[in-house]
């Protein structure tokens, strides 16, 4: 499920979310939406039971998405709740 950086704002305003960043760590020490847990996409691809409870949902982003949609077919039938912000950090 995608969200567009407008609806995720007005989400990230007024409610709390699990928000994680996947782009890598030296990328997110340069900046990150605040609040956003680092959870590298070679990370969390190869470990996600370790960091997702299926049940809860997660608001995951990159650079520009193209990761964050290679991570969504690679999790999709694994029943974790995951909603891609559309763009990514590079829509701020």
């Amino acid at each position: 499920m995608y969200i567009s950086m407008s609806e995720f704002l007005h989400r990230y305003e007024t409610e709390k979310l699990n928000l994680i960043d996947i782009r890598p760590h030296a990328i997110y020490l340069k900046g990150s939406i605040p609040g956003a847990k680092n959870i590298p996409y070679t990370i969390l691809s190869r470990m996600p039971k370790k960091y997702l409870e299926v049940g809860k949902t997660y608001y995951i982003f990159c650079e520009e998405g193209y990761y964050t949609n290679k991570l969504v077919e690679e999790l999709k039938d694994k029943d974790y709740q995951i909603i891609q912000i559309k763009g990514g950090y590079q829509a701020l």
